[in-house]
């Protein structure tokens, strides 16, 4: 009997302490899960350390964090309600779901894309071309290429291995990306018409600063400093070089520069800064301002011709005339005529011009008046305009040489003969530079002026002093390189300036 009842009394303790232990772990749990949801800890405190996320779509959060108040008179959650409670505690926490948004957040390449932009396909590779309509809709670009390229318009997505903005850092890459010689001449004249009219559109290219901001909002994260990422984009803007403008001669190129308001007056490029995508120009007024690309214009501009001038006194004699010059001029018509036929080229000039680029560029640099005084070097220019630029200049020595009594070195009938190439123009039809066969016959009426102005001229000039000092071509051609005026010490660069405006006339306005 003893024994039974000490054993029922040992199973008796045992399932008390169960129960008891039981009750314990219930406790612990309810008394950590009051503490997880506590009043005095409301959740908007919990949120309110996740900084704000940029205007951009961000999914809902799910209601699955709803505060519950429990009391501690409340009855004990039971186990099922204990298991359900650690299957919710799993949800993720509002902070670490706006993270993970952030994370697969896509950057819009439309967003920072310009009106001019860089697009890619597989014929030509790398082209300029513009974005029409702009901005681009839904992920797409639809962009109208510059120059004379097939299909003229295409379609491409936003991306960056398809379409980019024309001011890209590796924009020097494009334009020296190894082009198929067919393709050469198209696309330096894409390339140049895609300059002109990004200069034109003042709003077309969105301020460096904005677009690093916008890019540091849409890759943020919640976390980092934002001082850090802010001078990590400084840095990366500091970096950026500019290039200059490729059709400009540095130092020396002719312009007309807005000095004040809105009034231009001659000047000449000195210089390029890299830095701040300015150039140095010295102005006739005496003053050296930095000016962006937009505020002046070269001589093969159209806007050269219609831009305002300020007060400036051009120091010419218009009644200058020199018979024996212009006849000597016209005696070398065949010559000239043969170079704009592309059949005639010993100094290489055209050769030069054809290829383009730093090559074409360099031709204003050897271009020198030799022998010639002031005078008679813009006499030259205006028989030349004069013969093979009618449609957009009008010369006032023109009229006057062409009723000049003969002279030793030439016959009225002779200048008659020499000046035929004109009249055979004019029986053809439009301007002898625009004939079936001419080289220029597709060319920008810009390119025609920069035609006559850096290979006609020279040859001229390399002729006439061969004839006259009885040397041979190379040497003439030394002769004139070395007579040049120095750029630092020229005294007549102004009135040269003045006279290439007076000598062209706009085709709107003739």
């Amino acid at each position: 009997m003893q024994t039974r009842r000490q054993k029922q009394m040992a199973t008796t303790q045992e399932l008390q302490a169960e129960s008891h232990g039981a009750v314990m772990e219930d406790e612990l749990m309810h008394d950590s899960n009051i503490d997880s949801i506590r009043d005095d800890e409301p959740m908007e405190d919990a949120v309110t350390s996740v900084p704000e996320l940029p205007v951009t779509s961000v999914p809902e959060l799910p209601v699955t964090l709803v505060k519950t108040r429990r009391r501690l008179s409340e009855p004990m959650p039971t186990a099922a309600s204990l298991k359900r409670m650690k299957a919710k505690s799993t949800t993720p926490t509002p902070s670490s779901m706006l993270q993970k948004s952030i994370r697969t957040m896509e950057i819009p390449h439309s967003a920072i894309l310009t009106q001019v932009v860089w697009v890619f396909d597989d014929k030509y590779q790398w082209w300029p071309g513009k974005i029409k309509p702009y901005p681009p809709q839904n992920n797409q670009a639809k962009v109208t290429r510059f120059g004379s390229v097939k299909p003229k318009t295409i379609t491409v997505d936003c991306v960056e291995t398809s379409i980019l903005s024309f001011e890209h850092t590796s924009r020097e890459r494009f334009r020296h990306s190894g082009k198929l010689s067919s393709h050469a001449r198209a696309f330096q004249e894409a390339y140049k018409e895609a300059s002109a009219e990004q200069l034109k559109d003042d709003d077309g290219l969105p301020n460096m600063d904005d677009v690093f901001n916008h890019l540091s909002t849409l890759s943020a994260t919640p976390s980092p400093p934002i001082q850090k990422d802010t001078v990590c984009h400084k840095a990366t803007r500091a970096d950026i070089e500019y290039v200059p403008d490729p059709s400009l001669s540095i130092p020396g190129e002719w312009v007309l520069a807005q000095a004040e308001r809105s009034l231009y007056y001659p000047g000449r490029i000195e210089s390029f800064n890299s830095k701040t995508n300015k150039y140095k120009v010295e102005l006739a007024t005496g003053h050296y301002p930095s000016l962006e690309r937009k505020r002046f214009y070269t001589q093969y501009q159209k806007e050269f011709l219609t831009c305002p001038l300020g007060e400036m006194t051009k120091e010419l004699d218009e009644n200058f005339a020199d018979p024996e010059l212009e006849s000597d001029v016209k005696d070398l018509y065949p010559a000239l005529y043969a170079i704009v036929a592309g059949t005639y080229d010993e100094a290489g000039r055209l050769r030069a011009f054809l290829q383009g680029g730093k090559a074409m560029n360099q031709l204003a640099q050897r271009v020198g008046a030799g022998e010639f005084t002031h005078g008679q070097d813009l006499l030259i220019r205006s028989i030349l305009e004069s013969e093979f630029l009618p449609d957009l200049c009008t010369t006032k020595q023109t009229p006057r040489l062409m009723g000049l009594s003969p002279t030793v070195s030439g016959t009225a009938a002779t200048r008659a003969e020499h000046s035929r190439p004109a009249t055979t123009a004019a029986t053809t039809g439009g301007s002898p530079m625009r004939r079936a066969g001419d080289i220029t016959i597709n060319y920008s009426d810009s390119k025609r002026m920069q035609f006559v102005m850096d290979v006609l001229l020279p040859e001229t000039i390399t002729r006439l002093t061969m004839r006259r000092k009885g040397m041979t071509y190379a040497d003439a051609d030394k002769s004139v390189l070395e007579g040049k005026r120095p750029y630092s010490t020229d005294p007549y660069w102004v009135d040269d300036i003045l006279a290439a405006r007076e000598s062209f006339l706009d085709g709107s306005r003739a």
